[in-house]
């Protein structure tokens, strides 16, 4: 979200644009991560934050050897996303509740 945007006036830029997004990353304000929980939202910051340095580290170290940086096609990534949602919904359905098997 470009930092001429006042969010705390108007809303409707990030109402529009949440919907089809699980990370914002909000120009001189931060990274706000959303999630179906709260473990989901702080795994995602926590991959998002790991992948920025990994593209860094990529970035420096293509600079220094004179060679570019080789990333994946977006189609590539959307096919892994819509299995990776695929997955993370079959592991909830089998997960065991906890405390389930207590005695009141």
């Amino acid at each position: 979200m470009p930092s001429n945007l006042d969010v705390e006036q108007d809303v409707g830029p990030i109402r529009t644009s949440i919907e089809h997004t699980n990370s914002l990353v909000m120009e001189n304000h931060g990274v706000t991560t959303l999630g179906r929980t709260v473990s989901e939202a702080y795994h995602r910051l926590n991959t998002l934050t790991s992948e920025v340095r990994r593209n860094n580290r990529g970035a420096s170290l293509a600079l220094l050897a004179r060679t570019e940086v080789h990333f994946l096609a977006p189609d590539a990534v959307e096919w892994m996303y819509r299995r990776g949602e695929r997955h993370l919904s079959i592991a909830r359905r089998h997960a065991r509740p906890t405390g389930g098997d207590r005695l009141a």
